[in-house]
């Protein structure tokens, strides 16, 4: 199976956790100073925005082994 620039997107809470980041609505602000807001999502909010930007789940694609991180495999459709 080949796949055209797979690309793939997650975040972990440990960040949040471990950098002190202020909780702010449904996110963290990582540094206020550069303006940088950090929100996880889960790999369904992902492949819907994905799909907005013309990428596809990437089927069969393996999955990462890491407890508390959720992503996807996405890729551009052949045309």
């Amino acid at each position: 199976m080949s796949w055209s620039s797979p690309a793939q997107a997650g975040r972990s809470p440990k960040p949040a956790a471990d950098g002190g980041w202020t909780a702010h609505h449904d996110g963290f602000w990582s540094s206020q100073s550069k303006g940088t807001f950090q929100r996880g999502i889960n790999p369904g909010e992902i492949t819907a925005l994905a799909c907005r930007a013309g990428l596809v789940p990437t089927a069969g694609a393996p999955a990462l082994p890491l407890t508390g991180v959720c992503h996807a495999v996405l890729t551009k459709p052949e045309m």
